[in-house]
Order: C-alpha cells, then structure tokens, then sequence
C-alpha cells in the first residue's frame, strides 16, 4: 500500500502559518483588527 498519496492530507504537516513567531504576529495582529473591525466592536 503507498502511504505517499497525492490526494491524501498528511495531518502532521503544518498548514498555514505559525504565529509564535512574534514578527508574523505583529504584522497579523493589525491586519486582523481592521479588517475584523474590532475597535467599532459590536452593536
């Protein structure tokens, strides 16, 4: 049986990025207020 297939999803990879990393956490963290709109909080 191949265990190397393409279509299959490998659960322990990472996807996406790892924000412990405090510089791609400082440029999200921005990005995610404004476009959450978080300072209008909700109504």
């Amino acid at each position: 049986m191949n265990s190397n297939l393409k279509w299959q999803y490998n659960e322990m990879r990472q996807a996406g990025t790892g924000y412990a990393d405090a510089a791609k956490a400082q440029v999200y963290e921005p990005r995610m207020q404004k476009l959450l709109n978080i300072k209008e909080g909700a109504r």
